[in-house]
């Protein structure tokens, strides 16, 4: 019965261990993802406020 008990344990060690694994790879695609969403949102602004710039001059002209 030991070595049953020792093989259960072993196979929960490398689940525990994988979980881990995919834990932290899905932690890092998603601060990624969040850091890709957050650059383009400031691009998007900036390129908001350059074309209402351009209509303005366009306006005064």
């Amino acid at each position: 019965m030991s070595e049953m008990t020792d093989k259960v344990y072993e196979i929960q060690d490398e689940l525990e261990r994988r979980a881990k694994i995919e834990l932290q790879e899905a932690t890092t695609y998603h601060k990624g993802y969040i850091k890709a969403c957050e650059d383009f949102s400031r691009a998007l602004r900036i390129a908001v406020i350059e074309v209402q710039e351009e209509g303005e001059q366009n306006e005064t002209d």
